[in-house]
């Protein structure tokens, strides 16, 4: 018999809809480190956050560069989960519910890939589930065959529940494993998993949840930039100032009204504002995708030479927790998991230094595979500028391009005349959704009106650019020249992650801090950050508004493994926040 320490079980409900933080619950799960959680790859997903596995690991590099054929690899697997007490009549109410869906918006999985579920027994072996016994299939199988559209075309997620039915499983260490067979060699083949629940007194049909959510991340406010920066921006406020889209679903059986709390935030300066609403028309039952446009506002004002926005969206459901109970007393008492831990959503935005129509996550990858071949994107200035930078994101994709030379070009128009700054570089490893940066600081160029960035390649293999599907504002600023002429994008929807920097040494982000109610310390630090007090989360991000670490519960973060620079720090504490620069040398 599995032999399970006391204190490593979980007991039930199991839930998870990976939407209470940026990253993997280890208090539910016990192994998972190489999946995804994220908020872009999915298509209208159940709730905000997806689980997402793939032919990359953690460090965003392949399982295997060289593999041929599809193998094992990202899995996810929860806690040990006590289901050893048990009565024998509640025993058969057990069930595992989850969503799921292939491709979304990066790869589509092959007919030979797969994702499968596994139970773990009383004697610590994995049994591999049959999720359609008519249909004597054991997994969820890839290929076009197995998509399925809603009447808009989109692809949706579907539901599948298992019953625990063997009496093997009923064991104090029962787990449960989901695991992809895919491409081992890029970031291909694409399954995302969302709104994982397992629990007694259920039935084959409960596929019905009592939860409203808001599901995906909101659209930018800068159109066509999801950041822009402040010269630009103060430029001309109203042509880039745009409103919020939010996507809600119903995953209940009933009709619901919707209504709204929304703030906005210049954690710059400390100035926000706060708009109530409600949606016209209630939500159907188990709606999903339903677009909502936050409008009315009024932006803080941007006064400083750089500024954080904070948005934040709080969907007023009247959600409970998943259970409640009347005590001996006679009191109502609710139980987790948490309902309301998807009704809320945050999204930040940079009015800093640069310019970006993505937003610095890849659903895909996009390029060339022609030697001397070359890729450009077009940007538009109110103003003068002075450019110093280059920011590339590469993917990890098979051929790798990690040790390929480039020459980064800027040009005025897209001929060899028009030229105005050329330098070289070589491509180098990084994680997932990293930007590599190409300096032209030793040469700075000034650029004005319309100017393009983008490179000449030196291979006949595919070098591919991180592309971001959900933001459309770049698509028609992408060019591409294989045949000695360049041409302007026509069939891709999306923006290519390219992204200029100006004035790199002059700008140091400016940030508003409640230094007088939360404190840390030291600053410049080197391995921890002492807080004064309990810290319910902490963010750190980098200059360029890329998420790097979330901490939470704590009053001190571990932050060795970030490298010397200057990054953003945000703290929250009950009903307080901090946000300031924090410096590592």
């Amino acid at each position: 018999m599995l032999q399970v320490a006391v204190g490593d079980t979980i007991d039930l409900p199991f839930w998870d809809d990976f939407s209470k933080y940026k990253r993997l619950d280890t208090t539910l799960w016990d192994f998972g480190k190489d999946v995804y959680i994220n908020g872009t790859q999915a298509i209208n997903p159940p709730t905000v956050n997806v689980a997402t596995f793939d032919g990359i690991n953690s460090l965003g590099q392949p399982y295997q560069e060289s593999a041929v054929f599809n193998g094992p690899s990202d899995s996810l697997v929860s806690k040990p989960i006590n289901l050893s007490g048990l009565e024998e009549d509640i025993k058969n109410t057990v069930y595992l519910s989850f969503y799921w869906q292939l491709k979304g918006l990066g790869e589509i999985p092959n007919e030979e890939d797969s994702l499968r579920i596994s139970f773990l027994d009383s004697s610590n072996r994995w049994i591999v589930q049959d999720i359609n016994p008519d249909r004597d299939l054991q997994s969820l199988t890839g290929g076009l065959s197995n998509l399925v559209f809603d009447s808009d075309s989109v692809q949706v997620f579907q539901q599948i529940i298992l019953q625990v039915s063997d009496t093997a499983f009923f064991h104090a260490g029962f787990k449960f494993k989901f695991e992809s067979f895919t491409s081992l060699n890029g970031v291909y083949d694409s399954w995302h998993i969302d709104y994982v629940y397992l629990n007694s007194h259920r039935n084959a049909s409960d596929l019905t949840h009592f939860d409203r959510a808001i599901s995906s991340k909101t659209t930018s406010l800068f159109y066509p930039y999801v950041s822009i920066t402040t010269d630009e921006y103060l430029a001309n406020t109203s042509q880039y100032t745009r409103y919020e889209t939010v996507v809600l679903s119903n995953l209940d059986n009933s009709f619901h009204p919707a209504r709204f709390s929304y703030q906005v935030n210049n954690l710059s300066s400390g100035a926000s504002g706060t708009l109530n609403f409600v949606v016209p028309a209630d939500l159907q039952p188990l709606e999903q995708g339903r677009q909502v446009q936050i409008t009315n506002y009024t932006l803080p004002p941007v006064e400083q030479d750089s500024t954080i926005i904070e948005t934040e969206i709080v969907y007023i459901t009247g959600d409970k927790r998943l259970f409640e109970e009347v005590n001996p007393a006679g009191d109502t008492v609710f139980l987790d998991p948490d309902l309301t831990s998807n009704d809320t959503l945050r999204s930040l935005y940079t009015i800093h230094n640069y310019l970006a129509y993505d937003d610095g996550s890849a659903e895909f990858a996009a390029g060339i595979n022609l030697f001397s071949g070359q890729l450009a994107v077009a940007f538009v200035l109110n103003e003068p500028d002075t450019l110093t930078d280059i920011s590339i994101q590469f993917p990890s994709i098979s051929p790798s391009s990690v040790g390929e030379s480039l020459t980064i070009k800027v040009w005025t128009d897209l001929d060899n005349t028009a030229l105005l700054r050329e330098v070289g570089g070589i491509i180098e490893a990084s994680q997932r959704d990293e930007f590599q940066t190409f300096s032209l600081s030793s040469n700075p160029v000034i650029v004005s009106d319309t100017f393009y960035i983008g490179f000449e390649q030196f291979t006949d293999n595919y070098i591919g650019v991180g592309f971001d599907r959900n933001n459309q504002g770049g698509a028609q600023m992408i060019y591409s020249n294989t045949n000695r002429d360049w041409t302007q994008n026509d069939r891709l929807e999306g923006s290519l992650m390219i992204r200029p920097i100006f004035k790199n040494s002059d700008f140091i982000l400016s940030l508003k801090s409640e230094i007088d109610l939360i404190s840390f310390y030291p600053n410049p630090s080197i391995e921890v950050v002492q807080f004064d007090r309990q810290m319910d989360q902490v963010q750190i991000y980098s200059l360029a508004g890329i998420l790097l670490k979330e901490y939470h519960n704590s009053d001190k973060i571990d932050i060795s493994n970030l490298s010397d620079g200057v990054y953003i720090l945000f703290g929250r504490s009950r009903d307080l926040k901090i946000s300031d620069r924090l410096i590592i040398r």
